[in-house]
């Protein structure tokens, strides 16, 4: 009953509060796999990392896992890793366009400062 109230008086609290244990999760399951960095570029602003499937699939495993992020499933260990890395998300565009049109995708090279 206290955490409601809690809550609703502090709305701007709880919004933190779920954003820091979001970032808590992601890092853990990033650290699962490798390092939290992209394995490409070597991007760490961990609000721009993503999981990409090495083999592809990513979108029918969404579609199939309903309401269960991937982080999640990583955590409590009912997803294994072996298919997984971790990129940028402008790594994983360009790797979705390697996959789909790998000529085209060579047009492309990323270079942070």
């Amino acid at each position: 009953m206290w955490v409601k109230k809690w809550r609703d008086k502090y709305p701007e609290r709880q919004a933190l509060a779920r954003k820091r244990a979001y970032h808590n999760r992601k890092l853990k399951a990033f650290n699962i796999i490798g390092e939290a960095k992209c394995n490409r570029c070597g991007c760490d602003e961990l609000d721009f990392l993503e999981f990409n499937h090495i083999n592809g699939g990513g979108c029918i495993e969404h579609r199939n896992v309903k309401n269960r992020p991937m982080m999640d499933r990583i955590l409590t260990g009912k997803r294994d890793i072996e298919d997984l890395e971790i990129l940028c998300r402008v790594c994983n565009a360009l790797d979705f366009l390697q996959r789909k049109n790998n000529n085209q995708s060579k047009r492309y090279d990323i270079k942070w400062k």
